[in-house]
């Protein structure tokens, strides 16, 4: 007595109405229960890496067919579909269509399979990491829509879910968590927030730089780029500068001179084709002081004064340093030095003096 009846009615004009329906069931309900995982869990990837998602929705051994069931699968932005491969377990089944992506990238859906007591759906996902994706853990989520059996009256286009709902259904159907007969639906669905056999890993793929700036013309001038594994930095700055290479730190100038003022630009590409987000760094560059003119006081007998004057009007906040005979060593911010206010010959020698300003030193 189990199965689908149909009543038409006919008036005395011979017009028949479009029939309705009436399921007779056994009194027992699916119980579904949806699980995933991806191949590469627990891995770290780097953008552009391919992702292969298993879905298995499986019916519970004993009970009727769950019927009508699509299968909605969330991705979580960055990770992109690219296409699926089903499995039957049992005597489920579907039509051809059912490959066909119902849904969108980010939201992949595929129907109207039928799953047979103690039997499965299994659907391969092959995705793929968006080279735009930042680095940190992606998760996923999947929950199955099947056919009300306990509705008195057929309605296609309404559909029932294990208890709770994970995400929100598309706005085409109608779903519920209870049953037409009352009662929560039986079975699970995945919540990837909740679950972790999906998650996937990105790694980091954004540099940031580094440099010895600010530096005085004639230094040297070095960048260094975060490591990142397996990936080529493309370099460019001012004056022309280019430079593409493996290792994460250059040198730009073993000479560095005013033109090397200016922002100095990295990405990264790595192994996949994906390039990264620029990461900026503004180099600047500071003259040296000019070699000090001084005036000396040359003291000509012993036990009169000796200083120098130096001519430095130009140069912003400038500091002295001054070395000679007999381990002499002064720094002082004064142009006029005093040597000694009492000059002996043993300070007879050279004098060198230098002058610094913004961290740069002159020649002597």
């Amino acid at each position: 007595m189990i199965g689908t009846y149909t009543v038409t009615v006919t008036n005395s004009n011979g017009c028949t109405s479009a029939p309705a329906s009436l399921n007779v069931l056994s009194g027992l309900t699916p119980d579904l229960s949806v699980a995933m995982s991806e191949s590469h869990h627990g891995s770290s990837l780097i953008s552009g890496s391919p992702l292969t998602y298993t879905v298995t929705v499986s019916n519970q051994a004993g009970v009727c067919n769950a019927s009508g069931l699509i299968l909605d699968v969330l991705l979580p932005s960055g990770i992109t579909y690219q296409s699926v491969t089903v499995t039957y377990v049992g005597l489920s089944g579907g039509p051809a269509s059912v490959i066909t992506n119902q849904g969108s990238l980010l939201n992949p859906r595929f129907g109207n399979f039928v799953i047979s007591p103690g039997g499965s759906v299994v659907l391969t996902l092959i995705t793929q990491v968006d080279c735009t994706a930042l680095s940190g853990t992606y998760n996923a989520s999947a929950q199955a829509y099947y056919v009300d059996p306990t509705q008195s009256i057929v309605n296609s286009s309404k559909y029932i879910t294990p208890y709770p709902m994970i995400f929100s259904a598309p706005n085409s159907i109608s779903v519920s968590t209870s049953y037409a007969s009352g009662g929560s639906v039986s079975g699970t669905n995945y919540d990837g927030s909740l679950s972790s056999t999906e998650d996937v890993l990105v790694g980091n793929m954004i540099p940031a730089i580094n440099s010895n700036s600010p530096i005085c013309t004639g230094n040297i001038l070095s960048l260094s780029a975060s490591v990142i594994p397996n990936v080529t930095y493309h370099w460019i700055g001012p004056n022309g500068f280019i430079s593409t290479t493996t290792q994460n730190a250059i040198v730009v100038s073993d000479n560095t001179s005013m033109a090397m003022i200016g922002t100095y630009t990295v990405t990264v590409t790595n192994s996949n084709g994906c390039t990264s987000v620029p990461a900026t760094a503004s180099v600047i560059v500071r003259p040296l002081p000019p070699a000090p003119i001084v005036s000396p006081n040359f003291a000509t007998c012993s036990g009169g004064p000796l200083q120098l004057i130096v001519s430095s009007s130009t140069i912003p906040n400038p500091t002295y340093n001054l070395i000679g005979p007999n381990n002499f060593n002064l720094t002082t911010t004064l142009n006029t030095i005093l040597i000694s206010s009492s000059v002996s010959t043993n300070m007879s020698g050279v004098y060198t003096l230098t002058i610094s300003s913004n961290g740069c030193t002159s020649p002597p």
